[in-house]
């Protein structure tokens, strides 16, 4: 009797014992998800400012912070950048470090003069894990090829392309106001139209107004560095 009740202890033991086991398994790989899901997540891209000009675009689609962020980017010459911390769902925005300035950024310009952008970036999560250099190669002609392929056309952003309507809209206006006739229906949609695109937030507001602002992002004159825009 003894012995049945010393065998029904040790089985009882080692059900626990393996219970623990699995418990303590499962947190740790909980553990583990929770801590990958607040990783940084650094992604760069080429992107219109505007409907001409290409600028590179850096941005953190993690959870987490990216610190000690460093990137490089090659067209004619090379330029840097250096931060010690992007926040997550940030972008920092750059022009091209090409020779002539910012008005030989322009796609067609860029496609004409068979341009190829190389660039390289990398970054730590908060505990000062490195996270693996990410290069690429961008050759314009094709990317260029590749839109027209795919039929894709550059737009003005939204803002943009609301400032347009609301200055036409004004000078419709001024005109019928001088000539003393009533407003068309048109001037009054378009006017009513930007508002709404504008929205009534007073950044959205004054990026209407000052559609020049748009694309961040600029070229250091002294020693060839990238520097983010405010």
């Amino acid at each position: 009797m003894q012995a049945v009740a010393a065998i029904a202890s040790l089985l009882v033991t080692l059900i626990l014992a393996g219970l623990t086991y699995a418990i303590v398994k499962e947190n740790r790989r909980m553990a583990d998800q929770m801590a990958q899901q607040g990783d940084p997540i650094v992604v760069g891209r080429i992107d219109p400012n505007g409907e001409l000009y290409a600028q590179y675009v850096l941005t953190n689609v993690g959870l987490g912070p990216a610190r000690n962020v460093e990137l490089k980017l090659r067209v004619d010459h090379e330029a840097v950048w250096r931060d010690t911390i992007l926040l997550p769902g940030k972008s920092q925005y750059f022009f091209l470090p090409v020779d002539g300035g910012v008005q030989n950024t322009s796609f067609n310009e860029l496609r004409n003069n068979k341009k190829i952008l190389s660039s390289a970036f990398s970054f730590e999560d908060r505990a000062g894990r490195k996270f693996p250099l990410t290069e690429a190669t961008v050759d314009f002609q094709q990317l260029t090829a590749d839109w027209d392929h795919a039929h894709w056309q550059l737009r003005k952003p939204e803002v943009l392309q609301a400032a347009d309507e609301l200055k036409k809209a004004i000078d419709d206006l001024t005109k019928a106001s001088r000539r003393g006739e009533r407003p068309s229906e048109n001037s009054r949609s378009s006017t009513d139209h930007a508002d709404r695109a504008c929205g009534s937030r007073r950044h959205d507001r004054e990026r209407c107004q000052r559609p020049s602002v748009y694309g961040r992002g600029t070229l250091a004159a002294s020693d060839g560095g990238l520097r983010p825009g405010r």
